[in-house]
């Protein structure tokens, strides 16, 4: 349930922030292995900053903690441009 929820923040922020000009194509693969689950969301035009960056948003806001729930609920979270896409790639250890 946990690893739906990363993947679930992570994918509506990319739909939410993440549209490029144009044609949208949005690639999603999932891995169940024996001791973990694995997710690699590609997609989109160039984010500002580093999405994968630990931080909370002021106390006030009304948005902007699902990269950070994302990273707590995860075991490894990372982001990064590949060949002008977007790579996010979560992992959530089976226990």
């Amino acid at each position: 349930m946990m690893f739906e929820t990363a993947v679930i923040e992570v994918a509506g922020n990319v739909v939410e922030h993440g549209r490029p000009e144009g044609r949208v194509v949005y690639r999603f693969r999932l891995a169940v292995l024996p001791d973990r689950v694995v997710a690699r969301l590609e997609a989109g035009q160039e984010v500002d900053g580093d999405p994968g960056a630990p931080g909370l948003p002021d106390p006030l806001a009304e948005q902007g903690r699902g990269l950070a729930l994302t990273r707590a609920v995860l075991d490894e979270f990372s982001y990064e441009r590949l060949d002008g896409t977007n790579v996010w790639h979560l992992v959530r250890y089976r226990r």
